[in-house]
């Protein structure tokens, strides 16, 4: 039997869970108490879906007991924040179904959560009837978040126009935020960044700030400054 998505929005008394295929139909919803004969209702009601995830939303929080329960019957659940639910709830277009960018990429991010099977989250993501191209970025946004670099399918990452000047300011912003300290002491970091991402205005001119090497078209990033305290 194909694999199954069981989403799961807790409540302090009720969980409400929705099965869904890979396809994105929806094959069962219920509402279940959270006592021990609801929660035991609802695991005989997914009983038919053997290859199933669970994704239960904020299972560090309103969800934590759920989740606690499926770890102790050899359930393997997902955590979804609480955050990005909300965010999916937000960009939902009013037909009731969660199938906004968001909510989308990550739905094939669990669907297919091994660093092996990247290119089939992708294909899923940009494959499907909504934007298409935003929830295609957005799931290798995730994806690349959690397996790295290395796990992006060579085939693609190869064509990507600009891939060095992505890698390099990629580990730049990293540097600055882990160890901006080494990089540049008490100084602030336009000792270092403006040498690298010279400061230009509109038509290619060099402002007065910017060091001799400025070229046109290069802007530089805006850093993010960190409180000492």
């Amino acid at each position: 039997m194909a694999r199954v998505f069981i989403g799961v929005d807790p409540h302090k008394l009720s969980a409400t869970p929705e099965v869904v295929d890979e396809t994105e139909k929806v094959l069962a919803t219920g509402r279940f108490a959270t006592d021990k004969a609801g929660y035991a209702a609802m695991r005989k009601h997914v009983a038919s879906y053997p290859e199933r995830i669970w994704a239960v939303e904020g299972s560090n929080g309103a969800g934590r007991p759920l989740a606690q329960r499926l770890r102790a019957d050899a359930e393997h659940p997902v955590d979804v924040p609480a955050k990005l639910s909300a965010r999916a709830r937000a960009l939902d277009t009013g037909h009731n179904r969660k199938t906004d960018p968001l909510a989308m990429a990550i739905y094939a991010s669990l669907v297919y959560p091994e660093p092996s099977q990247v290119l089939d989250a992708l294909a899923l993501s940009a494959t499907h009837s909504g934007d298409s191209d935003s929830t295609g970025a957005i799931c290798g946004n995730i994806l690349g978040a959690l397996h790295g670099e290395t796990a992006l399918p060579p085939e693609l990452a190869f064509e990507v126009e600009g891939r060095g000047t992505i890698l390099t300011f990629a580990d730049d912003f990293v540097y600055e935020l882990s160890s901006g300290d080494r990089l540049h002491g008490d100084y602030g970091p336009f000792t270092r960044w403006t040498d690298r991402y010279p400061r230009v205005v509109t038509g290619g001119q060099r402002s007065d700030s910017s060091p001799p090497t400025a070229r046109p078209g290069i802007q530089e990033p805006r850093i993010i400054r960190r409180s000492r305290r």
